[in-house]
């Protein structure tokens, strides 16, 4: 018998990274201790900043100009019945939240796979504290149109043993340095404690904030791994999260594509050259500038590059397909003034 478990990566912005789902498979032994290291790349700034700068997009956007672009409509899914085979439900979902949420997975998903439902009952259940779930979703096309498929799913679900949590511990993985912020502080950000539910995207929740609290003190290349220990006989999960701070990155040049000089000049005073890099600076500048990024403007690798050799990064924005937001009234003073 063999043990399977999935522990997304997240980037640094909460995202989901490239690698989102890395499975494990690990022999059982019986009540043994079983250890396995799941390792959690969080220094990716990729769409990061866009990504926050969106969040202050306001209702009405001016429209940019762009090249033409092809957009594929997926098909309107009808989810047309779903049957399920061993347990229907965690415990703390009724039968009909379970099949609304295969019903809201359904329409998402982008193949005929259906990959989000499996991922969606199965997140459900491990949320639950199932991390050992075995989850099988076969769906089945029924019938279909332009535009439209109507498919049925057969859910089978065997939960396997409900797992609690036992202890939690952040440990530096270099020992040669300190921890820029204090082991009690780092901890309190899981909000999990012995005896809880072993929710394994609380701890996704907490490397995530681990990871911008870091690279808004330049802490560009921050890094966590998670460590887990299951321990079958008492049927509880321990967590190890080991920490790689990396360096601290200071402003070494800014550039800037697509401003007028007026707001050029207060890039370079929001920006000063030695002074630590925060990764979220960008999008608050764009906040309070009245400008907000619009895709696929993002902050990609080749716009922040990192020195390793001094430590500084050298910073390129492109605001060239940036929508620039009217002031709400003439009496909007400028943030130079």
């Amino acid at each position: 018998m063999r043990f399977v478990i999935c522990m997304p990566a997240f980037a640094a912005d909460g995202l989901l990274s490239p690698r989102s789902a890395e499975a494990y498979s690990l022999p059982m032994r019986g009540a043994g201790m079983i250890a396995m290291v799941c390792a959690v790349g969080l220094c990716g700034l990729a769409g990061a900043r866009p990504a926050l700068a969106q969040q202050n997009q306001p209702a009405s956007v001016p429209k940019r100009c762009e090249p033409h672009t092809v957009i594929q409509v997926q098909p309107k899914i009808i989810v047309d019945g779903v049957s399920f085979t061993g347990e229907a439900h965690p415990p703390n979902l009724s039968r009909d939240q379970m099949i609304a949420l295969i019903g809201q997975s359904a329409a998402q998903s982008k193949t005929e796979k259906f990959t989000k439902v499996w991922t969606a009952v199965r997140s459900a259940w491990r949320q639950q504290g199932y991390f050992q779930a075995v989850v099988r979703v076969t769906p089945r096309l029924l019938s279909s149109g332009p535009g439209w498929k109507k498919v049925s799913f057969t859910v089978y679900v065997d939960p396997g043993p409900r797992y609690k949590v036992g202890s939690i511990r952040v440990v530096n993985t270099n020992a040669a340095s300190k921890l820029i912020f204090s082991r009690n502080g780092l901890r309190k950000m899981v909000p999990l404690g012995w005896g809880d539910v072993a929710d394994p995207e609380k701890i996704h929740a907490a490397i995530a904030a681990m990871a911008e609290l870091y690279t808004r003190h330049g802490y560009l290349d921050f890094s966590a791994f998670p460590v887990v220990h299951i321990d079958n006989r008492l049927d509880r999960v321990s967590f190890v999260l080991e920490l790689d701070q990396g360096r601290q990155y200071r402003i070494g040049e800014v550039k800037a594509l697509g401003l007028p000089p007026l707001l050029e000049k207060a890039l370079h005073k929001a920006f000063l050259h030695g002074e630590i890099f925060d990764a979220s600076s960008v999008a608050r500048f764009c906040h309070k500038e009245k400008w907000v990024l619009l895709p696929p403007l993002e902050l990609a690798a080749e716009h922040i590059e990192r020195n390793q050799k001094d430590a500084t990064v050298r910073v390129l924005l492109d605001f060239r397909r940036c929508a620039k937001i009217p002031p709400p009234d003439a009496t909007t003073s400028s943030s130079l003034d």
